[in-house]
C-alpha cells in the first residue's frame, strides 16, 4: 500500500509546478487536491502558507480539519474527503469568506455559529449527512451569510424555497436566487443550475 502524501511534500510539489517556483510562504493560492497517493491528514507543515488566501485540499482522504492556526485563509475547499466534523475550522474564523465542504460526512454545522465568523459569505455543503433543519436555521446567526448549497443532504422535504423561508437574508440557495425560482417554478426539486457547486 502506498504511503500517504504529506502536506509538506504536496505544498513543495505544487510550488515547483508554478512558473516562478515561489517559496511556500509566498503563495497566495495553494491547490493540493487529488494528490496521488492521497493526503490523509492536515499536519503542522500547513503553517508554511503564511500568505495563502485560498487553500484547496479537495479529493483526498482527510478525516479531520487541523493545523490552520495562524493562517489568513479566505477560501477553504475540503470537498470530497472523509470529514465528519467541522471542528478546527474556527482557527480561520476571522478571515474565512467561503467554505467548500461538499461530499463529506458532516452532520452538524454548529461550529460555524458557536464561534464568530464575521466575514463568512458562502457555505457549500452539498451531499453530507445533515438531517436536521435546526442545523440550517442556526446559520441565521451569521449576519454576513449570502449563499448556501445544501442539496443532497437528508433534510426532510428539502427544497430551495424551504431554505429561503428559514434563512430569508440569503441571496442564493444551491445556485438559485428567489427570482430564478419564481421564473422556473416548474424546475425539479433539488436541481441546481451551477454544476460547480458539487464539483470542488
Amino acid at each position: 500500500m502506498s504511503k500517504a502524501t504529506s502536506c509538506k511534500d504536496a505544498i513543495v510539489n505544487f510550488c515547483n509546478t508554478l512558473p516562478e517556483q515561489p517559496k511556500p510562504e509566498d503563495i497566495v493560492e495553494c491547490n493540493i487536491f487529488y494528490e496521488q497517493p492521497s493526503i490523509e491528514r492536515m499536519d503542522p507543515s500547513l503553517s508554511m502558507l503564511k500568505s495563502c488566501k485560498k487553500l484547496s485540499m479537495s479529493s483526498n482522504n482527510i478525516e479531520k480539519i487541523a493545523y490552520l492556526n495562524g493562517l489568513q485563509l479566505e477560501i477553504l475547499s475540503l470537498g470530497r474527503n472523509l470529514i465528519r466534523k467541522l471542528d478546527g475550522v474556527e482557527a480561520v474564523k476571522d478571515t474565512l469568506q467561503e467554505l467548500w465542504i461538499s461530499y463529506n460526512q458532516i452532520d452538524k454545522l454548529s461550529v460555524l455559529v458557536n464561534y464568530p465568523f464575521p466575514k463568512l459569505r458562502k457555505i457549500f455543503a452539498c451531499c453530507n449527512n445533515i438531517a436536521s433543519w435546526a442545523e440550517v436555521e442556526a446559520l441565521a446567526k451569521i449576519d454576513t451569510l449570502e449563499e448556501v448549497a445544501l442539496a443532497g443532504n437528508s433534510l426532510p422535504n428539502y427544497t430551495q424555497q424551504e431554505v429561503f423561508a428559514r434563512l430569508p437574508r440569503l441571496l442564493r440557495v444551491d445556485g438559485w436566487s428567489m427570482e430564478m425560482l419564481s421564473r422556473k417554478a416548474g424546475a425539479a426539486v433539488g436541481q441546481t443550475p451551477a454544476d460547480d457547486l458539487k464539483k470542488e
